[in-house]
């Protein structure tokens, strides 16, 4: 009786770690990916004359700094070209 009680219980421990471990993957999965994924959609959007494409910084530092850069990037790409048009014009 007791190894019945013992096993049932090993058994609904396993099936919860498992759950709350699947759940973590998958949460730290999409805080991850979420911004690299915005990152790329305002890359193509700048690519395709969208020069005021930005995105917010949110994210691990290493994504914030990689945001931050990407934005400064994205603002000397808009000036240089203003400034073109208006030498052009």
């Amino acid at each position: 009786m007791k190894s019945r009680i013992f096993g049932a219980a090993a058994l609904a421990f396993a099936l919860l770690s498992a759950g709350i471990g699947l759940g973590s993957g998958i949460l730290i999965a999409r805080l991850i990916s979420k911004p690299v994924s915005d990152l790329a959609d305002a890359a193509r959007r700048i690519g395709l004359g969208e020069r005021g494409a930005r995105i917010p910084a949110r994210g691990s530092r290493e994504i914030v700094e990689l945001t931050d850069a990407f934005n400064k990037m994205a603002g000397d790409l808009e000036r240089a070209e203003t400034l073109r048009n208006n030498l052009m014009a």
